[in-house]
């Protein structure tokens, strides 16, 4: 069983004042993750990458508020179907499960 992820929030940096790769750290400074870069052609590419796994905390909030909304009785709901299915297809595969 996996697990919980390293809680959240989650910032991105450079790894060193020289360096093109990519931090993800926690709050008390723990790096979750990295993204390396062996091409200045690729920089930016990067950054971008680890912002978006820095902002995966917040993500997996919001998809979590989404999911919750849904009953399946709310006829105002029932245009967003495909949305909720979305969003628990994305929870699922954070969670490795297959869907």
């Amino acid at each position: 069983m996996m697990s919980a992820h390293t809680p959240g929030p989650w910032h991105s940096s450079h790894t060193s004042a020289n360096s093109w790769n990519m931090g993800v750290y926690d709050e008390a400074g723990t790096e979750v993750a990295r993204v390396s870069v062996k091409s200045a052609l690729y920089q930016q590419r990067r950054i971008a990458d680890a912002r978006l796994i820095a902002a995966a905390p917040k993500l997996l909030a919001a998809l979590q508020a989404i999911v919750a909304l849904d009953d399946g009785d709310n006829p105002a709901l029932w245009p967003f179907a495909e949305l909720f299915d979305q969003a628990r297809a994305a929870l699922a595969k954070s969670k490795g499960e297959t869907t």
